[in-house]
C-alpha cells in the first residue's frame, strides 16, 4: 500500500485544483459543485485513514502468526483517482464519492476476513493451554491466570479488531504459558490430567491417585469426584 504521504499528496493536489477552479467560477452552480467536491475529498481522506488502520491491524495479525490473506490491489481506488486527475485535472464530486465507496468496501472486506482468521486462530491457541495445571499455581498467580484467561476468551471472540487487541492477547497468552510451564511435571500433574473441568469419575482413579489428591491441601476445594 502506498504511504500516507502519497495519499495526502494526491488529495492535496485534487483540492488545490478545486480551489483554483472555485476562484475562476463564474456562476453559483459551479461554486456549489466545487463545494461538493471539497466535501467529497474530505470524506475520502477520512475513508483512507480508516483503511490505513485496517491494514495496520492486518499486518499486526500477520506478524503474530495469524493466517490472514495476502492484501492485493488496495491502491486501486487511488489509482483511479490519480488517472482522473492526470487526465482531466479536476474530478467530479460524484467520481470522488465513488472512490470513497470503493475504499470503504475494501476496508470492510479486509476487516471481515481478518476477524474470521483471528477468531479461529485465537481459539486454537487457547485450546493449547494446559488448564489442568492451573490448580497447581499459588493462589495469587492462579487468580491472575484465571482472570487473564477470561479476558483472552473475550478477545478471541472479538468482532472489531484493533492493534492492542492482538498485542494484548499475545502478551497475556505468553504470560499464562510461562506460569504454567514453571509448574513442572509431578505426580499431581498425572492425576489432574484425568480431570475435565475440575471433575473426574472415582472409578478412573487409582488408590495412588486418591492418596496424591488427599495429600495436596490446595486442591480440596477445587476438584469433585463423581461416583458412576
Amino acid at each position: 500500500m502506498s504511504g500516507e504521504r502519497q495519499h495526502e499528496s494526491l488529495l492535496d493536489r485534487a483540492r488545490r485544483l478545486a480551489n483554483l477552479a472555485r476562484l475562476r467560477a463564474d456562476s453559483l452552480g459551479e461554486s456549489q459543485d466545487l463545494k461538493r467536491l471539497d466535501t467529497a475529498l474530505t470524506k475520502l481522506q477520512g475513508d483512507l485513514g480508516s483503511l490505513q488502520s485496517a491494514v495496520l491491524v492486518h499486518r499486526t495479525l500477520a506478524d503474530a502468526g495469524v493466517p490472514v490473506d495476502r492484501l492485493e490491489k488496495i491502491d486501486a481506488p487511488l489509482a483511479k483517482l490519480k488517472g482522473k486527475v492526470d487526465e482531466s485535472g479536476l474530478p467530479s464530486a460524484r467520481f470522488v464519492q465513488n472512490r470513497g465507496s470503493d475504499v470503504s468496501e475494501l476496508e470492510s472486506r479486509i476487516r471481515a476476513a481478518d476477524v474470521a482468521a483471528w477468531n479461529g486462530w485465537a481459539r486454537s491457541r487457547l485450546n493449547t493451554v494446559p488448564k489442568t495445571l492451573i490448580p497447581l499455581l499459588n493462589v495469587s498467580v492462579r487468580g491472575r491466570v484465571q482472570e487473564k484467561l477470561r479476558r483472552l476468551e473475550m478477545l478471541a471472540s472479538s468482532q472489531r479488531l484493533e492493534v492492542p487487541t492482538v498485542l494484548d492477547f499475545v502478551r497475556d497468552l505468553d504470560y499464562i504459558r510461562d506460569e504454567l510451564s514453571a509448574v513442572g511435571d509431578s505426580d499431581i500433574d498425572h492425576v489432574l490430567r484425568k480431570f475435565s473441568d475440575g471433575r473426574a469419575r472415582l472409578l478412573d482413579l487409582t488408590d495412588d491417585d486418591i492418596r496424591v489428591l488427599r495429600d495436596d491441601q490446595g486442591l480440596s476445594t477445587q476438584i469433585y469426584l463423581v461416583i458412576s
